[in-house]
């Protein structure tokens, strides 16, 4: 029961925080509602893209708090961090995995828009999307979910109770924002 308390306590206060910062990725999501339209595919792509960003950066901070609790990474913030083989292999599989699997959603995404008869769907407008948006978001989110899993555990909290609902929200703020700047970006260029 004491454990459950711990987690609870733990928990708690930024899983209300959480919900509000979803209802900013809502906020966000409804302003861009003319790109749904204007890029066909975009739909499509949404929820696989959100999807992957919460999955690579989840499984990302359930790596780092083991190496925390097993001591392989130390949970003191400071830059010389990067250099330990533990989160320089982590980091290189995020962003790896990030940037393949952002190019394999944008073709995926075009061949289910041309599966269910959307017309006019861009091949090359949805990878680029994609890849932009996936290879940013997936940036940013690798090297905060790397400092978040360091100062929550240096404040003696567990990051296994606060990383990944902080990980998955704040990446779906972020991926719906990098999403609609990148479709701003490839249909000014295109």
């Amino acid at each position: 029961m004491e454990n459950f308390n711990r987690i609870l306590k733990e928990s708690a206060p930024i899983l209300f925080l959480l919900v509000l910062a979803e209802l900013l990725a809502g906020v966000v999501l409804s302003s861009y509602q003319e790109h749904l339209n204007l890029i066909p595919g975009l739909l499509i792509l949404l929820p696989a893209i959100l999807s992957l960003r919460g999955n690579v950066s989840s499984a990302l901070g359930s790596r780092l708090g083991s190496a925390i609790h097993l001591g392989t990474i130390d949970s003191v913030f400071s830059l010389s961090i990067f250099r330990t083989k533990a989160i320089k292999e982590n980091v290189y599989a995020s962003i790896i995995l990030n940037i393949s699997l952002s190019f394999f959603l944008g073709v995926c995404a075009y061949f289910v828009a041309i599966g269910v008869g959307l017309q006019e769907v861009n091949l090359l407008a949805l990878v680029l999307i994609s890849l932009i948006a996936g290879t940013i978001s997936g940036l940013f989110l690798t090297f905060l979910t790397v400092f978040l899993a360091v100062y929550t555990a240096s404040k003696g909290l567990d990051p296994d109770n606060v990383l990944t609902p902080t990980v998955a929200t704040i990446g779906d703020v972020f991926t719906v924002l990098f999403l609609f700047l990148s479709a701003d970006f490839i249909l000014f260029i295109l």
